[in-house]
């Protein structure tokens, strides 16, 4: 079932009788698209059109296009992205008074939002400039690069974000991956392009359990678009973890870094000795200079 109420000339009383009907409804509300558009909703209005939109559980698509929704709303409609009972897949909060401040609340809110697909957020400028929002705090969102844990929990669903002006090359690249249907793969993409590119740092791979390493090593080598990419990682971790391959096996590196610390302790013992040595000589040559001191005394 599709309602739309834009344009309605009263639309507090119109959004109240609505929510009431739904809320003595015996069986669940069947409402699936919800456009409230050109209808001067604000702030003020705003928690009439949530309560309306949690009084359907079914609702998918929700339009509150061409209106005068500010930061307040926005914080409104970050707060129902993140509830359980939300199951929206498209927003469209378009030509709204919806700023920098009020996308990033937008944007962190389905960070761990696995439904939303579409979202609506052209015509919406800074206050203080008259130029668009900036998308950057989605690339966060959809791209976590602080670990590798984070990237993987990364927002892996948002597939488009509608913006007047083009959208930034590295946003639209994350939006175009979210597209796969296996997001399984959409993470593993992800984490490869952003810390198995290039000189990747191996440090935290070195404190890593070796049955972990062995798991990494066979998700990177998996058969995938980014085959070439995958193997390029792969291979630069066999080589600076050849244990893993067992040539030499764990039981051989284990003596083999034995025998190297037996070395090094060596090493140092014959450094102490010849510094013990050496100390002795200019201790005897410092007795030898006392008693000359004395004897012509």
């Amino acid at each position: 079932v599709d309602i739309d109420i834009s344009r309605a000339y009263d639309l507090p009383q119109e959004v109240h009788i609505m929510t009431n009907a739904l809320k003595l409804r015996k069986k669940e509300s069947p409402i699936k698209a919800l456009s409230i558009s050109n209808c001067l909703v604000t702030d003020e209005s705003f928690p009439a059109i949530i309560e309306l939109a949690m009084a359907c559980p079914q609702l998918q698509i929700l339009n509150l296009s061409s209106n005068q929704i500010g930061i307040v709303g926005c914080n409104a409609i970050a707060a129902y992205l993140q509830t359980p009972r939300c199951k929206l897949k498209k927003l469209n909060i378009s030509c709204n008074k919806v700023g920098d401040d009020g996308i990033r609340l937008i944007a962190n809110s389905i960070q761990n939002n696995y439904i939303l697909k579409n979202l609506y957020v052209e015509g919406n400028e800074k206050q203080t400039q008259d130029q668009e929002i900036s998308l950057e705090p989605f690339v966060d969102v959809l791209c976590n690069r602080s670990s590798i844990n984070a990237t993987f929990d990364s927002n892996h669903t948002l597939e488009a974000l509608t913006y007047y002006s083009s959208c930034p090359e590295n946003l639209a690249m994350l939006l175009k991956t979210n597209r796969n249907k296996s997001k399984w793969e959409v993470a593993r993409r992800k984490i490869l392009m952003t810390h198995f590119e290039g000189e990747f740092d191996l440090a935290p791979f070195g404190c890593m359990n070796l049955k972990v390493l062995a798991e990494v090593l066979g998700w990177l080598g998996k058969e995938s678009e980014k085959r070439e990419e995958s193997l390029s990682a792969v291979y630069r971790l066999l080589k600076n973890f050849p244990h893993l391959c067992g040539f030499p096996s764990k039981k051989k590196m284990l003596k083999l870094q034995q025998a190297e610390e037996i070395i090094s302790l060596k090493a140092r013992v014959n450094t102490l000795e010849a510094e013990n040595a050496q100390l002795k000589r200019e201790n005897e040559h410092l007795r030898a200079a006392n008693k000359r001191a004395k004897h012509e005394e």
